[in-house]
């Protein structure tokens, strides 16, 4: 079995190769128009999602917030979850960026 918009753009344009999948540029995931499918690597595809509200500029920013003591546990700290909320994001994406497990290639 495979999803509509893989279906579509194989028939129409051809295989994807084995780490790639379908980025939906319209944003819309029912779309199976072929001019709006781009394969892209999964990572890709994360940081250009709806959700995906970090730019290289606010995952900097949350870097260096922890770096200086500013996120973390404790008195006149803000939790993982407030700085997330401040940036448009879970607080478990604020802890997968701190531990490099998000923009791992940024430094």
């Amino acid at each position: 079995m495979e999803r509509a918009h893989r279906h579509v753009r194989h028939a129409l344009v051809g295989p994807l190769p084995p780490s790639m999948m379908l980025d939906h540029l319209c944003k819309d995931r029912a779309c199976c128009c072929p001019d709006h499918l781009e394969p892209a690597t999964a990572a890709v595809n994360n940081r250009r999602g709806l959700r995906a509200t970090l730019t290289e500029r606010t995952v900097r920013l949350i870097r260096a917030m922890h770096a200086a003591g500013f996120v973390g546990r404790g008195p006149d700290r803000l939790s993982q979850r407030e700085v997330g909320e401040a940036f448009g994001v879970t607080g478990a994406a604020v802890s997968r960026v701190i531990d490099g497990k998000l923009w791992a290639g940024l430094n």
